[in-house]
């Protein structure tokens, strides 16, 4: 039994690890770091993977905007400072909004609990969604 709850122990200190690695992973643009063209190349790989699942097309438009302005070189260093935040803020943004959400939920007439998984964004959304058709009801 003592082996069982330090090996359990260990299983789910090694996930929470894998959890905060994975949270380190948010790419960010950095115009110290220099070379704009090839960290826009990082960006994009990473915009193609799971972790930025939830970025809608409007803020990827956004994006590419900032960054074609970083990359022409024709903004005053007041400018790009604003855009690097404004990429940086929209990656965190769709970073944070694509991460997934388990619940265990009891549905009706059942003890059995079910695992119910999805995304923060689409959480979110659902939760908005209620809280509208909720006012809507009321008018």
């Amino acid at each position: 039994m003592k082996n069982f709850v330090i090996f359990s122990a260990l299983l789910l200190a090694s996930h929470i690890d894998v959890a905060s690695a994975r949270d380190a992973s948010a790419v960010q643009l950095s115009l110290t770091a220099g070379n704009i063209a090839q960290q826009r190349l990082d960006i994009n790989q990473k915009l193609t993977q799971v972790d930025y699942v939830e970025m809608t097309p409007d803020k990827r438009k956004v994006l590419d905007q900032s960054l074609d302005a970083l990359e022409g070189g024709q903004l005053t260093s007041a400018d790009a400072l604003e855009a690097q935040n404004k990429v940086n803020e929209i990656l965190k943004q769709a970073f944070a909004d694509s991460k997934m959400v388990c619940t265990f939920e009891q549905p009706v007439g059942t003890n059995m609990k079910k695992k119910s998984c999805t995304t923060a964004g689409a959480k979110r959304r659902a939760y908005e969604k209620t809280q509208l058709d909720g006012v809507n009801v009321k008018q």
